[in-house]
């Protein structure tokens, strides 16, 4: 199981192009909100082999992650993300296909949860 403490970790080791400043790795929901907002900015670049790195690390977190962890990617990455998505046209068709199948899962559900 991977813990709370451990995320900032994984993320330096599997995207080590990813800054995260020092305030927000006290704290698990802003270090992944930070993890966010990075794979949103490497989306707007059209930077789809980084992409794939953040989904698959996402992913990882997802399966190995304590509930915490699970439940920060699940309602705040993969929400943020996702949503994101939905937003910008072209490039997220091609950016959803890269969604690891237990990501695109959360988000199914989440779309679903949100239409009437």
């Amino acid at each position: 199981m991977i813990k709370e403490t451990q995320v900032k970790d994984i993320l330096g080791k599997n995207l080590p192009e990813m800054i995260l400043p020092s305030e927000n790795l006290r704290s698990l929901y802003k270090t992944i909100s930070s993890f966010a907002s990075y794979t949103k900015e490497l989306i707007r670049q059209g930077n789809l082999p980084l992409v794939k790195d953040c989904f698959a690390t996402a992913e990882y977190l997802l399966e190995e992650g304590t509930s915490n962890v699970k439940s920060a990617i699940e309602n705040l990455y993969v929400f943020s993300v996702t949503s994101f998505l939905d937003l910008t046209g072209s490039i997220s068709k091609q950016v959803k296909e890269l969604l690891p199948a237990r990501i695109q899962s959360e988000y199914k559900k989440q779309v679903g949860y949100s239409c009437p």
